[in-house]
């Protein structure tokens, strides 16, 4: 068992080494190899006067020494010795030019070497005995292991830079390791009683298990601070593993084939930015997906993203960039989050761009090799174009391992940031992409005639296919709105004639598609239409609206205000919109391309949606669903009638609505300079009726608030309604009361009855998830509620969190989720009280470690050796100075003739 214990701890080290480190660390044989080592690494150091305290070492290599018989007799024969002393030469040599590194190393070790005591005795003593081989074992392999997180630590790239906060994460571990040693020793020392050898065995397992959940714990804290501090939201995933799944197998092969992205794949070569440009809808995010997932499967490069869409904010895309730059790195190397929380979130830092520029240089530091592809930045604000590009590209200038590549149109503001740069032009690759469409085109059709029973012969596809070959030039959107185009047909002529008469361009045919959804609508469907469009443009979040929300947002209107058995809407409504959308991720719904939001704006359209009327309509559904929702507080319903309601999605606007009405009210009130509309004056009757309904609910009259315009100065608009002041003054507090961590959140009540109705509302939504069957409600509804609202029931309780509205799956995520908001700034000192209490800011963290954990002085030297030594000795170690007639170097270098 011992020898088993032995083979293990020597191969975990030996399959973190080279085949060269390996045979170096065999061939030294002995432990005097070892101080020769150190005596040539001292004469090194002081010819730099850099000299270190080396004689911390004694008790390690002398206990190393006295390990060598009883570890030779327990591994009869097996070239184990080596792996005692060897590794600490290696440490040593690679760690001796960054002397702040070097002083921890040696205090390790010299711990570990106090704690191993007359080894040599007992070797004698129980020469044969199996406990004592096997407490001999655990020693050993704890030796061993420290060896091995020792030498992984100095053997990362940038390990240096970034020692003292990995360092500071390892010392859990290291502190357990040397429990264990120690531990151990003192049962050698008092004869090995058989049952504290088993004792001994289950605590240091016991050890081992509180330091790695201890260990794990800290990470967590550290990453859940950091992502705090970050802010960055997690959709970037979700938009990759869309467009990767919609890629044909056998597509988009010829990328990583082309020179132009052979040559930026390739390790160290110059130029390392690269401009992917196309025309729109040519296929370009696509590829850039392609791209990320073939780096991705190479374990050797590291591939960061970045998607930009008409869902990014138009302003301060640079700084978004560069979180998202951090937040990927902490994914890929989790050492990192240590560093981040240290510089960033303990220091009190806002993540500006230039304190981002400041850190991800050295994240940078971590790897060998680092790629970034950003998309679509053709998608925000030409004036956000320079900034975002030039500071990419310095990045990559001036980084030897980090290499950029940017898709795009080719626009001015974009191509003139980017002049001069290697360049691939999706259009120029025309037999590739022709290729592509080829197989697309094929597949499809082959679909449509699945579809239709195989009643199209195969001749009239293999005209269409011609065709749209012919007319795609290179378009791959033009190629799926003609087949979508098809999808709708009804006869063969229509078939062929589809796709010849199909406008080539891409606003002509947007216009087509718009007008002959149209055609196909009632003049009551036009208006519905609009709504979703408006909804899907102008909602807020950053995130894409749910099937169940657009559903409820296409019918309320100002002549329809409440949902029920018979205004509940199909759940086919939003098929009329297609093919401008597609399903997204998790139940939503979005817009087939970026240039569809563009178009439906645009005067080509008519425009088809403003921003005033979706506004107006956006504000009309959230009061209604608000009024509506109040019922919930209804105390003489019965429950059983609430939950009935809420299955049947009577509410699932409800949690959008109680987030965003009042900025959408505002909004909609400034672009219409207040209530002087028909339209607006629906608006001020709903705001009557809410509260009406709200104050009828209360048992006190609310309080009247003044100054209200201080907290939002577009409140004069509602100057003729001071109770709705009242109320969205209180919906203030309210919402300034929970933006608190959740622990430090005042007890309010809340006096305006939403936020009461809100959590009641999530409350039985997440007892129906819980049913399995509810009195009064079909099976299927049942089974078709969990399934739209299941995956994101679980929802935060902070105003303004990301997770306020659409939540989680499952308890346990909206737990872990809820530490971001819950947890404390604490101090890195493992032994300090702090490290698990906390405190409330970063502020009072910096004054508690100025206060209790101040950095060292500066070291003292004596005065009498510099009058009896030459300035050229003066290469001593300061830590075997005795403490007398001290003055500090700095005087004397001042007093220094």
């Amino acid at each position: 068992m011992a020898l088993l214990q032995l083979q293990r701890a020597c191969e975990r080290f030996r399959s973190h080494l080279s085949d060269e480190e390996t045979r170096r660390v065999e061939n030294v044989k002995s432990v005097e190899d070892v101080r020769e080592a150190i005596s040539q690494m001292e004469c090194y150091l002081a010819s730099r006067q850099k000299l270190r305290n080396f004689e911390r070492l004694v008790p390690f290599l002398d206990a190393a020494d006295r390990l060598t018989k009883p570890i030779d007799v327990l591994s009869n024969g097996v070239p184990f010795l080596p792996y005692i002393w060897a590794p600490l030469k290696l440490i040593l040599q690679i760690s001796q030019d960054h002397t702040h590194a070097l002083d921890e190393i040696l205090s390790a070790y010299s711990r570990i070497g106090a704690s191993l005591p007359r080894l040599s005795r007992y070797g004698n003593a129980f020469p044969d005995s199996h406990d004592f081989q096997q407490l001999l074992g655990h020693i050993y392999q704890d030796i061993i292991d420290f060896h091995c997180h020792a030498y992984r630590l100095v053997q990362k790239p940038g390990w240096a830079m970034l020692f003292s906060t990995c360092w500071g994460r390892f010392q859990h571990r290291y502190d357990s390791l040397l429990d264990s040693i120690a531990k151990h020793s003192e049962l050698i020392d008092r004869e090995a009683a058989s049952y504290e050898i088993v004792q001994a065995r289950e605590w240091r397992q016991k050890l081992l298990e509180e330091a790695q959940d201890r260990e794990k714990k800290e990470e967590i804290h550290q990453r859940e601070a950091v992502n705090k501090w970050l802010q960055v939201s997690d959709r970037s995933e979700e938009k990759l593993e869309r467009l990767h799944n919609r890629c044909l197998d056998g597509t988009s092969q010829w990328l990583t084939g082309s020179p132009q992205v052979r040559s930026w794949l390739q390790k160290g070569r110059e130029k390392p930015v690269l401009w992917l440009n196309g025309k729109p809808g040519s296929g370009k995010s696509i590829l850039c997906s392609q791209l990320i997932y073939f780096l991705r499967s190479n374990p050797t490069w590291n591939c960061l993203f970045f998607f930009c869409d008409f869902h990014t904010t138009g302003y301060g895309v640079t700084v978004q960039v560069l979180r998202s730059i951090c937040a990927q790195i902490m994914d890929l190397v989790p050492e990192t989050a240590s560093f981040i929380y240290k510089e960033g979130v303990v220091s009190g830092k806002t993540p500006s761009t230039s304190i981002l520029k400041e850190f991800i240089p050295k994240l940078f530091s971590f790897f060998e090799d680092l790629r970034l592809i950003i998309d679509g930045i053709d998608e925000i604000g030409s004036s956000e174009h320079g900034e975002l590009i030039k500071t990419l590209a310095r990045l990559a200038e001036t980084q030897g391992n980090f290499r950029l590549l940017i898709s795009s149109q080719d626009i001015p503001s974009i191509a003139r940031n980017l002049k001069g740069r290697p360049t691939l032009i999706v259009g120029k690759q025309s037999a590739s992409v022709c290729k592509d469409i080829g197989l697309i085109v094929s597949s499809r059709l082959e679909a449509i005639n699945e579809g239709l029973d195989g009643r199209v012969p195969e001749s009239v596809f293999t005209e269409i296919r011609e065709t749209i070959l012919k007319r795609a030039e290179g378009m791959f959107l033009w190629v799926h709105l003609v087949l979508q185009v098809l999808e709708t047909t009804d006869n063969i002529q229509e078939l062929i004639s589809s796709v010849e008469v199909f406008p080539k361009d891409l606003e002509e045919a947007y216009s087509k598609i718009l007008t002959s959804i149209m055609s196909r609508c009632q003049a009551t469907d036009v208006s519905k239409l609009r709504r979703i469009f408006g909804w899907m443009v102008f909602s807020r979040g950053g995130q894409p609206m749910r099937k169940f929300e657009l559903r409820l947002g296409r019918v309320l209107h100002a002549d329809l205000t409440i949902i029920d058995e018979r205004t509940k809407p199909f759940p086919n409504v939003l098929d009329l919109c297609k093919p401008f959308i597609e399903d997204g991720p998790g139940a939503t719904i979005v817009f087939i391309h970026g240039t569809v939001p563009k178009f439906l704006q645009a005067q080509s359209s008519g425009p088809f949606i403003n921003r005033k009327d979706s506004c107006r309509d956006i504000t009309t559904a959230c009061i209604a669903q608000l009024i509506q929702s109040l019922n919930l507080a209804d105390e003489t319903l019965e429950r059983l009638e609430h939950l009935y309601c809420i299955a049947q999605g009577f509410y699932g606007l409800l949690p959008y609505a109680h987030e965003y009405w009042i900025e959408h009210l505002l909004e909609y009130l400034e672009l219409n300079q207040g209530f002087c509309t028909p339209d607006s004056l629906s608006i001020q009757r709903q705001l009557v009726g809410l509260t009406k309904n709200w104050s009828d609910r209360l048992e006190k009259e609310p309080a009247r608030i003044y100054n209200v315009e201080s907290l939002e100065p577009r409140l004069h608009w509602l100057e003729s309604l001071p109770q709705t002041r009242t109320l969205i003054q209180q919906v203030h507090e309210i919402r300034k009361a929970t933006k608190e961590p959740v622990d430090n959140m005042p007890s309010l009540e809340d006096a305006t009855l939403l936020s009461s109705v809100r959590t009641k509302y999530h409350t039985y939504v997440i007892d129906l998830l819980r049913e399995v069957n509810c009195p009064g409600l079909w099976a299927e509804d049942l089974i078709a509620f969990k399934e739209e609202y299941g995956p994101s029931a679980f929802v935060c309780p902070v105003y303004g969190c990301d997770k306020a509205v659409v939540g989680f799956s499952s308890a346990s995520q909206l737990t872990s989720h809820s530490t971001r908001h819950q947890e404390k700034p604490r101090c890195l000192k493992q032994d300090c009280f702090y490290n698990d209490v906390g405190f409330p800011s970063p502020r009072h963290l910096r004054e508690h470690q100025r206060r209790c954990h101040p950095p060292p002085p500066p070291p003292s030297i004596p005065r009498q050796i510099f009058q009896n030594l030459d300035q050229s000795l003066l290469c001593i170690s300061i830590a075997d100075l005795p403490p007398t007639e001290k003055l500090t170097a700095a005087q004397y270098v001042a007093d220094a003739p």
